[in-house]
This record gives structure tokens, sequence and C-alpha cells, in this order.
């Protein structure tokens, strides 16, 4: 990421950065295929008694989020129709991580009931979201990361919204579900208390994000209107 992080770098920085990535790539395919029997011996062998505390194959979900950041480094220039792939491969990653951040948050191992694999690890998941953070803003000008820069309205819009649809449910629900183990209410009521606290917390977060837009608006009138008086006296 590093290499590419310049748009315009020089060619033996790319190709040196798709070289990285295709090694990223090919790890995570190969780790993928052995978690579901059909590996190549790739893993490594640790020596007692490192190999019983620490097992060489990394977990699934973090071999599935590597993937797409190999790919989103790989495909960070290219875009179709408008699109750029990078963007929806972090997405992707960062999807993974919240997945695992959120189990971590709700005092769960895993999400991933799957047998025989192991949970992402909490700084794995912190450092991968970091990563997917790092890769989306490599072009801020362009895509769907345009918007969440854009000066104007638009960007304001999605800098103030886009996190608390993130942050927001995830505290929301958290103490929901501390107060049903604290037996503050009943089991069955929880998720009644979540659907209304989420509710209540956007509905109050939409008012005050319409009230700062209708500001910025009202501002904006106010130099139009003073650019054509000048205007006119011009």
């Amino acid at each position: 990421l590093m290499l590419v992080q310049e748009e315009h770098a020089r060619d033996w920085r790319r190709w040196a950065a798709r070289l990285f990535a295709s090694a990223v790539v090919l790890i995570s395919v190969l780790t993928l295929a052995a978690s579901y029997g059909w590996g190549l011996g790739i893993e490594v062998s640790l020596q007692e008694p490192l190999g019983r505390a620490l097992l060489a194959r990394m977990p699934a979900p973090s071999a599935l989020a590597f993937l797409a950041l190999g790919l989103a480094v790989l495909l960070v220039d290219i875009e179709v129709r408008g699109a750029r792939p990078a963007e929806f491969l972090c997405f992707g990653a960062a999807l993974i991580s919240l997945l695992a951040l959120v189990a971590y948050v709700f005092s769960f191992v895993s999400v991933f009931e799957i047998a025989n694999r192991r949970p992402l690890a909490f700084h794995t998941v912190l450092l991968l979201l970091v990563l997917a953070f790092g890769i989306l803003t490599a072009r801020p000008r362009r895509g769907l990361m345009s918007l969440a820069t854009d000066p104007g309205v638009a960007g304001v819009m999605v800098r103030r919204l886009l996190p608390a649809a993130v942050g927001i449910p995830v505290l929301v629900g958290w103490l929901v579900a501390e107060g049903e183990r604290g037996g503050m209410y009943p089991r069955g009521l929880n998720l009644s208390y979540y659907a209304i606290s989420i509710i209540l917390v956007f509905g109050g977060l939409i008012w005050l994000t319409a009230g700062s837009l209708r500001r910025i608006d009202i501002r904006r009138q106010e130099v139009e209107t003073q650019v054509r008086g000048l205007n006119t006296e011009l």
C-alpha cells in the first residue's frame, strides 16, 4: 500500500506493489484451500512448545480478509464504468473484521460457527480495519471516497452519518445485551429495546444533521444574494 500510495508512482514501485500483493493473494488462496481439505502443505511446522500454543495456519476469516485486501491493492487504480472494485473489496474485508469486532464487543469468541476454525485475534481485527481504511483513502478523490471528502453538503452528510451508522448500532446493542445480562428486563424484550433505541438515536441524529445542513444552505443563499448584489452594482 505504501508503494502505491502516490497515484502517479514510478513504474518500479507499481510492479513491486503488484508482486507483494500477488503473494498475499496466493497465500490467502492456498490457506483457504487448506482450510477445506485441499491444502498443499504450506503451513509452517512450529517446534514445541510453541506449536501447542500457536497454530501456524491463519483462520479462514483472516485469509478471506487478506485475499480481498490483496486484490484491492492490485486493483487500486482500476475503474469499471465509474465504479472502483478496490472499494468494494475493502468493504468486504472491513465487514469481516467488523463482524469479528462485534463478536468481541458482545463477549462472544467468534461469529463464525465453523468446526475446527479459529477466530480472528483482536489485534488482527483492528489492523485489518486500519489497512482497509488506508486502501480506501489511497485515492480520496475517486469513486465513493470522493463523496466522503467532498467539502460540500454531500460530504458533510457522509462524514456525520456513516460513522454513526457503524458505531451506534454496536454501542446500543452492547448496552441492551448488558441490560439483559444484568437482569434489568426479560430476554424477550431485548429486541424491542434495541429497535426503540436505534429509532430514537438515529432520529435525533437525523434532526441534528438536517439542522446543520439547513444552516449551511442558508449561508450559501446569503452569499449568493451578496454576489448578485455586487454583480448588479458592477
